[in-house]
């Protein structure tokens, strides 16, 4: 078993990478296979862990770090992807330089209509990390509280 949360937060981040990019090489994307393009196989899980402030009662109880959240970086394409996408740009006009000004070129109207591809979510269903996560930090802060419990009673 998992005694810290540091050891959940490690493995939460696995699970939920392993998952990820399962789920885009599923899809089909382009994975940017050139060094100079940014690829969607680099998406990754990433835990912010805290911890009780040092100079206060609060550290001696709280030795280990919490878990606080688990997030996923990737670029932001992969997001636009996910969400989708459906805006028009105007037809507008512009100038290349101020000198001479009559020099102008022109936008044509795009339209752009990306249909939303829900991988971000079928990923984190599919990694199971919210049933594991529960599960264990539950455990290990009920842990601590009857430790806290039985030291306050002790000293009490």
């Amino acid at each position: 078993m998992y005694d810290t949360e540091k050891k959940v937060a490690e493995k939460a981040e696995r699970l939920l990478e392993n998952s990820l990019r399962n789920k885009i090489h599923g899809v089909g994307f382009n994975l940017g296979l050139d060094d100079n393009k940014a690829s969607l196989a680099d998406a990754r899980a990433v835990s912010n862990m805290t911890r009780a402030n040092e100079s206060g009662q609060d550290w001696k109880i709280m030795a280990n770090q919490e878990f606080r959240k688990l997030s996923i970086e990737m670029e932001k394409h992969g997001f636009i992807q996910h969400y989708g996408a459906n805006t028009t740009r105007e037809n507008i006009k512009g100038r290349i330089r101020k000198i001479p000004q009559t020099t102008t070129y022109n936008f044509k109207n795009h339209f752009y209509n990306l249909p939303a591809k829900d991988f971000i979510g079928k990923a984190i269903n599919d990694s199971g990390v919210i049933p594991f996560v529960l599960e264990n930090v539950t455990r290990i802060r009920a842990q601590q509280i009857f430790l806290n419990l039985k030291n306050f009673i002790e000293k009490g």
